[in-house]
């Protein structure tokens, strides 16, 4: 325990991960923020005439709501065909200035915030077709982030394996400290429990952080809904509300994170250079998404980054010119995960003998 503290205190304190620990959160807080500001409508009017409208017939769609809004979408396209006949009259001077002019106002006022309420009629429209529930996608699309890695997580894991171990090694280090067999062999679990803290750690943070930003940009409504119930999801069959998929993605990419932190050290220890380690690491974690975009394919294979991204473990079977997705099966994602735990074992017992063994024979 006493080494754990030791060599913890000197890899926050004396190396300053805390310090990047703390940029990072920060600059996770701001890129959640600034992707929360992007999906809002750009103009005023338009963002309070959409929130209106979507909290007023928000959920399912029932035969009273749709007919409502039916009569909304028919009163705005008559409002619309009436400017455009006020306009010939005016070209064609049946009617005065002042007729004109009063009128016109009457529906300029009607057309404020007129965007607001299109995007109204259009996810209507969507939830109508997938007979899905009316909500507001939004902040759920954005919480989610559709099959992005996040590359600051990445990024702090492999610093914090860099700084861990291979620092020592290149340092020379290790067999100055612990020249004995027993005395590497502590560091080493020493190293392998701070690891897997600390990636867990930063990858609980993330996740709540991400949502704690963009519940104040949106205020998270209709969590208890299915999550099939957003475009991302819509054709999903798991029977899990929109709160506990978030929370499932999030246990998945814990998983991912400790894995990636694993496969980093193994990494390190075979290599004993950052730069290799850093490198390695980067393109093991990011190429199978560029091999395999959009596709299953990638969270088949039992790598760091099918977790990172997880979402693709919720998704239905989606099929069209763009995306061929097959959705996978719960005995299919226990095994693929079994896999990766049985890798990273081995990973650990690889990284121990290249550690603790070698230089002691």
């Amino acid at each position: 325990m006493n080494l754990i503290k030791y060599e913890a205190y000197k890899l926050f304190i004396k190396r300053r991960l805390l310090l990047i620990l703390t940029v990072c959160i920060a600059a996770e807080a701001v890129t959640a923020y600034n992707s929360a500001e992007k999906a809002k409508i750009d103009n005023y009017e338009s963002q309070q005439k959409y929130e209106y409208y979507i909290s007023v017939y928000a959920g399912e769609l029932t035969e009273e709501k749709q007919n409502e809004i039916n009569s909304l979408i028919e009163k705005d396209e008559s409002i619309t065909d009436e400017k455009k006949q006020l306009v010939q009259s005016y070209v064609a001077r049946e009617i005065t200035d002042r007729e004109y002019e009063e009128k016109l106002k009457t529906y300029n006022e009607y057309s404020i915030g007129h965007n607001g309420f299109e995007m109204f009629v259009q996810d209507f429209q969507n939830a109508a077709e997938n007979k899905t529930y009316l909500i507001d996608q939004r902040p759920w699309n954005v919480l989610f982030g559709n099959e992005s890695i996040d590359f600051i997580l990445v990024l702090f894991i492999i610093i914090s394996v860099v700084l861990l171990s291979v620092y020592d090694e290149e340092s020379g280090a290790n067999s100055i400290t612990f020249p004995t067999v027993r005395g590497k062999k502590h560091k080493w679990l020493s190293h392998f429990v701070i690891l897997i803290m600390t990636a867990a750690f930063m990858s609980v943070a993330i996740s709540v952080v991400r949502y704690v930003i963009i519940n104040i940009a949106y205020g998270f409504n209709n969590c208890n809904f299915r999550i099939g119930n957003i475009d991302l999801f819509y054709k999903s069959e798991r029977n899990l509300t929109l709160i506990q998929g978030y929370i499932l993605i999030s246990a998945i990419k814990i998983f991912g994170a400790v894995y990636l932190a694993v496969t980093a050290y193994f990494i390190g220890a075979v290599f004993k250079q950052s730069l290799l380690t850093i490198f390695s690491s980067f393109t093991l974690t990011f190429l199978p998404n560029y091999i395999f975009p959009d596709r299953e394919y990638k969270y088949l294979i039992p790598f760091p980054s099918a977790f990172l991204t997880a979402n693709g473990y919720l998704f239905g079977d989606q099929i069209n010119d763009i995306v061929y997705f097959k959705s996978l099966n719960i005995m299919q994602i226990v095994l693929i995960i079994s896999i990766a735990a049985a890798i990273s074992v081995v990973f650990m017992l690889i990284s121990y003998f290249k550690t603790v063994r070698r230089k002691s024979l």
